[in-house]
């Protein structure tokens, strides 16, 4: 392995290059050595050549002492060798011979030099390395003071903020359990006094501040007491002349303010909401129709004036607690259709025929924990009584207007045509060919007269203000007869199917009957509809009549236009429509749903598979009883 920075001084050739050994000549020595600073120096001493020899390595040894040297001589004696050791202490001597390893001599040389100069290395970064741990020592006691300083400091100032801490619970104790703006002063001034030398303690409103605050005796720091940004007045704390408020005291009686002013803000709260409480109950008290506050389990929280009003009673606490249905009912179970959360109406199934029935509007005011029901019990009755007799006037001035003018129309031609049919007949033996056709006019005419006569027959039928016993069935036909009067010219088919002929209920023939004739006739404006724009279009209603264990249901459906998913829910409201409002007002489905429910019943839209729409219409069995 070549040797890095290397030289041999020699008149001899020899080339040691390949090692990375220069070798230059006595005459070139001093130029060389001019530019170059080897490490390890070899020189070749001849018997001659000892003073140059020894001056050259005294120079270099004092050039650089960390260098290296190897002699090499010819014959040099003992003392001569003595003398170079202690001129230049050469690192080896060795007797020149051309079989002497030249190489491994300057290798061993280099090794030296290189370990002493590690060795060198290493004591210096040790020296460094021990100045650095002096410093860091140094500087480690002086945190350690520092931080011992700073923790005195903070036990210190620990210490302090307990006191603090406890002077402002013991405050904060006087401020809220006293029961006036006096009281409250005595003991602020009781429990500040020992620990911040307070003389004595002033709490004035916004109305006392043109009073003054001065006094030439003691000193006053003055806090203003706030509610949210505004000021309502100042807390007013006072000590001896003598001493004086610093900043920590100042923040600290500040927090104090803060609390009297909440205190004060509790106490005006508390009184406003006593105050809107009794206003609150008093206006509970002054709505006129009964009002009840009930749980999940339909128990009585809070009653009015009007409940006990409507029960008969006196006293609230024996409704407290009892069920609602209970209580103004005498039921033993919740009414029924009540759909709390909601508007429903109920009807009073307890009294007689002519009973009570209220419209009911329940809200949910509970929340994920408590469910809480306010209820207010409005009596409709006299209300749908009107408004059955407003429906039932219109529908009677209508079907009156066309059942005379039909009658006046089509009575006096078809009774004349059938005069003269039956006169024909008489005249005719049976056997002309035409026999058969005349038979067919015939019945084509009786058939007009038993559509008039049904007309007539529904304009006629007496209006009832009881509830009575009503078949389904008839009124269903009914319905039908009236509806077929123009789905037949326009050839809408219409499929009715009854599982039953005694399905009954109780309620009123006529209104019940023009519940079906406006979603028959809702039926028919949609086929209508659709066939204007494919002419191709059968029209077909199918009406089925069918029962289940407690309930009868009417199942009416069309293959009309149909209605958007999302307006199911609309269908009802009075207020929505898609046909034209200047010709057609849209109250048919509203009406129909209000007689449905008036009879306990309900009704459902909804739109199949087959985009059919179907109305499904339920009625109670048990309302023929209970009607």
């Amino acid at each position: 392995m070549p040797i890095a920075n290397a030289a041999l001084i020699s008149d001899q050739q020899i080339d040691l290059s390949i090692h990375g050994i220069d070798c230059v000549t006595w005459e070139q020595a001093s130029d060389y050595l001019t530019t170059s600073s080897p490490s390890v120096l070899g020189v070749h001493i001849p018997t001659t050549g000892f003073i140059a020899g020894s001056d050259l390595l005294v120079h270099e040894k004092m050039k650089n002492q960390k260098r290296h040297f190897v002699v090499f001589h010819d014959d040099l004696s003992a003392e001569q060798i003595a003398q170079l050791h202690m001129l230049a202490r050469p690192t080896q001597i060795h007797c020149f011979s051309k079989e002497l390893p030249l190489h491994d001599i300057f290798a061993q040389c280099f090794d030296k030099y290189y370990n002493q100069e590690q060795s060198e290395k290493l004591v210096q970064l040790v020296n460094e390395k021990n100045e650095e741990l002096k410093k860091l020592t140094i500087e480690l006691e002086n945190k350690v003071n520092l931080r011992q300083e700073q923790l005195e400091e903070s036990i210190q100032k620990n210490t302090d903020a307990q006191k603090k801490l406890e002077s402002l619970k013991k405050a904060l104790v006087q401020i809220y359990q006293a029961q006036s703006v006096r009281e409250m002063e005595h003991g602020l001034t009781h429990v500040l006094k020992e620990e911040f030398q307070i003389s004595w303690i002033t709490i004035r409103g916004q109305s006392q501040s043109n009073l003054s605050d001065q006094n030439n005796e003691y000193k006053l720091y003055k806090v203003p007491l706030k509610s949210g940004l505004e000021n309502f007045g100042h807390l007013l704390f006072y000590k001896n002349k003598k001493s004086k408020f610093d900043q920590k005291e100042k923040r600290f009686l500040s927090q104090v303010a803060d609390a009297v002013s909440l205190s004060i803000q509790r106490t005006y709260q508390y009184d406003k909401s006593q105050e809107l409480k009794r206003q609150w109950e008093a206006t509970f008290d002054a709505i006129s129709d009964p009002i009840c506050l009930t749980d999940k389990d339909y128990n009585i929280l809070r009653i009015n004036a009007s409940f006990l009003k409507k029960t008969a009673t006196t006293d609230y606490k024996q409704h407290i607690g009892q069920k609602c249905y209970a209580s103004l009912f005498k039921l033993s179970q919740p009414c029924q259709g009540c759909l709390r959360g909601q508007t429903f109406q109920i009807r009073n199934i307890g009294r007689s025929r002519n009973s009570e029935i209220f419209e009911v509007y329940s809200n949910d005011l509970g929340d994920k924990e408590q469910s809480l029901y306010f209820q207010k019990y409005r009596d409709v009755t006299q209300d749908l009584n009107l408004q059955r007799q407003v429906i039932e006037s219109a529908k009677m001035a209508e079907l009156g207007t066309i059942s005379s003018s039909i009658a006046h129309e089509l009575n006096n031609p078809i009774g004349g045509m059938l005069n003269f049919i039956q006169l024909m007949k008489m005249d005719l033996t049976g056997d002309e060919n035409f026999f058969d056709d005349l038979i067919e006019i015939e019945k084509g005419i009786v058939k007009c007269k038993n559509i008039v006569k049904s007309l007539l027959g529904f304009s006629r039928k007496s209006f009832h203000a009881d509830v009575q016993a009503v078949s389904l069935n008839e009124v269903i036909e009914q319905a039908i007869k009236i509806t077929e009067l123009k789905t037949r010219s326009i050839g809408i088919q219409i499929h009715y199917e009854a599982e039953s002929e005694n399905m009954e209920i109780a309620g009123r023939f006529n209104l019940l009957t023009h519940a079906i004739r406006n979603i028959l006739q809702n039926s028919q404006e949609s086929l209508i509809e659709r066939r204007r724009t494919d002419k191709s279009f059968q029209g077909i209603i199918e009406i089925k009549l069918q029962q289940g264990h407690d309930f009868f249901e009417i199942l009416i459906c069309d293959n009309g236009l149909g209605i958007a998913k999302d307006h199911e829910g609309k269908i009802f409201d009075p207020l929505y429509t898609t046909k034209d409002p200047e010709t057609n007002s849209g109250l048919g489905l509203t009406l129909a749903l209000q007689i449905v429910k008036e009879h306990f019943g309900t009704i459902e839209v909804s739109s199949r598979k087959d985009k059919k729409l179907c109305f499904k219409i339920r009625f109670s069995k048990s309302q023929v009883q209970s009607g």
